[in-house]
């Protein structure tokens, strides 16, 4: 029998969208001979919805959304991520569950029952505990079991503490031929080769072929690449959907690997990169309703990579790069910025901000006495430049993005309410050495951005003569401290804590928690990244002296 895996992208609460994705994958699935198709988790909702769950007309939508799906569930078979009504008075009042569609209505439903609450996960916030072990049905003489997601990560150390419940072992109670497995799991880098591992285990370990269908595209944080897969009972690699995109993926159960259904995946850490941080970008623009860019190019490395990173996602003609010099700004950064936009093919703007700058130290120094100096003085030009980034955005109806990497966060060196600001900060989630080498994968086939703004020192250019490294550790330093510290999670070892490059980083970093609490929402590409999956309080955050 051929199956079909409908990997998808779903706009949260855009339910009749919903529908009409599904419906048209039913049809493409049914038109290729497949008679059974698998949806993601939560299919109808879009994940995560998060809070929206408290809205009682939202599940009302979603599980009309269901009903309707299950219309066209006419001649197939249609496995659909929904949220169901806890109809218990106790308890949670949601389950996450998969519907088994068949003939035109609901048959039946599984009630997820491993449900995760770490990083980014908060399920036990909205969800009841299912207390059946998978689903199990039969089709054209083969038997299949259903599973949702974070069910088939509860293996063998995938994750960092086992739950007590593991649902899988019901396999060795109920021989099956196929499990299926609704997923919505989210993108970081190593995390589609982990998968596919993981897959191969639980494929061997019980001797079922598996079928993963996973959500694609973005929601604010959260990236999903995708990458469905069909493993064989043997561990092969029978299927594979491609990455950051939406896709339909039909198959026939116990056959051989066929590459002609293997996808190509990026083949590189930066291409991978680049590939997240593009649908990051694309999706939260449009899903959000804006569809043109702004930003401000500084001759620098992190406005160039995300200058990069902006047309490549919406196209140059929806991307306006702005110039804001003043007398600090070096000729070769106006320069190379206009390289830059030149290159890409995109709009630039060069606006000098010296004459507010004096207009501000002029009134500063008439009511206060004194002129306005050191990092006062410094911080003044981002805010300045910051505040006509704003207006030119709502004047344009653009979003404006942020530019700032995760190494300069860490150490709070992002003006705040200056180039901290932004509606997107999709460098977030990269250590400074990744923007360089994201840089060289955007310059790969010929150069697009400067070589010089590669090559030579950064520099916020506040004061004459500045460099990053005045006020941080070196790059190669620093992000090994903020990989050890926040996606490890390992504070600074005794023999690091005499150390002067780490007690720079103690200071600044702990310093900066109240700053990063402000930061626009980073796109998510490592397993830790400053965001929602990230709770660190501000007044008793642990410092290191």
């Amino acid at each position: 029998m051929k199956l079909a895996v409908a990997q998808l992208n779903p706009k949260i609460g855009a339910f009749h969208k919903v529908v009409e994705k599904a419906r048209d994958a039913i049809a493409s699935a049914k038109k290729q001979g497949a008679t059974l198709l698998v949806l993601p988790e939560l299919y109808t909702t879009g994940y995560p919805p998060r809070d929206l769950l408290d809205y009682p007309s939202f599940i009302d939508g979603n599980l009309a959304a269901l009903n309707e799906i299950a219309s066209f569930a006419d001649g197939i078979t249609v496995v659909c991520g929904y949220v169901a009504k806890n109809p218990s008075p106790t308890g949670r009042r949601l389950f996450n569950c998969a519907a088994l569609l068949r003939n035109r209505k609901l048959e039946s439903s599984y009630r997820k029952t491993v449900l995760p609450y770490y990083d980014v996960f908060d399920e036990c916030r909205y969800f009841e505990t299912g207390t059946s072990d998978l689903l199990f049905f039969e089709q054209e003489g083969k038997k299949f079991a259903i599973s949702v997601c974070e069910e088939i990560w509860n293996f063998e150390g995938y994750i960092a503490r086992e739950y007590a419940h593991h649902t899988l072992e019901a396999l060795t109670k109920n021989k099956v031929d196929v499990l299926l497995n609704l997923s919505a799991s989210p993108f970081h880098l190593g995390k589609p080769a982990q998968r596919i591992e993981l897959l191969k285990k639980v494929a061997t370990t019980y001797s079922v072929e598996v079928v993963y269908a996973d959500q694609v595209g973005a929601n604010d944080e959260l990236i999903f690449d995708g990458g469905s897969l069909v493993v064989s009972a043997r561990g092969e690699v029978i299927a594979r959907a491609p990455a950051f995109k939406e896709h339909l993926l039909v198959t026939e159960v116990g056959q051989k690997p066929n590459p002609k259904l293997i996808s190509a995946w990026p083949e590189t850490k930066e291409a991978w990169l680049a590939g997240a941080l593009e649908l990051g970008l694309r999706d939260y623009a449009f899903k959000v309703g804006q569809g043109k860019l702004v930003l401000g190019l500084s001759g620098g490395i992190d406005s160039a990579v995300a200058a990069c990173v902006a047309v490549d996602a919406l196209g140059a003609e929806n991307v306006l790069g702005v110039l804001l010099p003043t007398r600090f700004t070096s000729n070769d950064s106006l320069e190379d910025a206009l390289t830059l936009g030149k290159n890409l093919g995109m709009e630039t703007r060069t606006i000098s901000i010296e004459p507010m700058l004096i207009a501000y130290e002029k009134q500063w120094l008439e009511m206060e006495g004194a002129p306005l100096s050191g990092v006062s003085h410094e911080n003044l030009q981002p805010r300045i430049r910051m505040t006509w980034l704003m207006a030119l955005a709502n004047k344009e109806h653009r979003l404006l993005l942020n530019t700032s990497n995760k190494s300069e966060i860490s150490m709070g060196y992002a003006t705040l309410y200056g180039d901290s600001s932004g509606a997107l900060a999709i460098l977030g989630d990269l250590v400074k050495n990744d923007v360089y080498a994201l840089a060289n994968y955007y310059n790969r086939d010929h150069e697009v951005i400067p070589t010089r703004v590669i090559t030579r020192a950064p520099s916020a250019e506040l004061r004459p003569d500045q460099t990053d490294q005045d006020s941080l550790p070196p790059y190669d330093v620093l992000d090994a401290q903020v990989q050890q510290v926040v996606e490890k999670g390992q504070f600074s070892t005794a023999a690091q804590k005499g150390l002067p490059e780490w007690k720079t980083f103690n200071r600044l970093f702990f310093a900066a928690e109240y700053k990063r609490r402000q930061l626009p929402p980073v796109l998510r590409v490592t397993p830790r990244a400053f965001g929602m999956g990230r709770r660190i309080p501000l007044a008793a955050t642990p410092r290191e002296d």
